[in-house]
């Protein structure tokens, strides 16, 4: 059940950060796919730093998973500008 929870979680939040980042919303699937990796590179991240990581469907949780959504939006962004 947490790894659906993590599917939705991440879809979520990467369609709010691609909303914060002022993306298109034209290409939304990869935006969601891209928020599902930020999701897990958040709550990874939030781990390593011994703040704790994504516990369920709550607030810090969606915190940490757009947080690692932006950063995953914002790393492809700029690898897909040098090409």
């Amino acid at each position: 059940m947490n790894f659906i929870i993590w599917l939705v979680l991440g879809a979520f939040a990467g369609y709010l950060a691609a909303f914060i980042m002022g993306l298109n919303r034209s290409n939304w699937l990869l935006h969601i796919l891209l928020g599902i990796t930020g999701g897990i590179v958040g709550g990874a991240m939030a781990v390593s730093l011994g703040l704790g990581g994504i516990t369920g469907f709550n607030l810090y949780s969606l915190l940490i998973s757009v947080l690692g959504a932006c950063l995953v939006l914002l790393l492809y962004r700029l690898l897909t500008r040098i090409r």
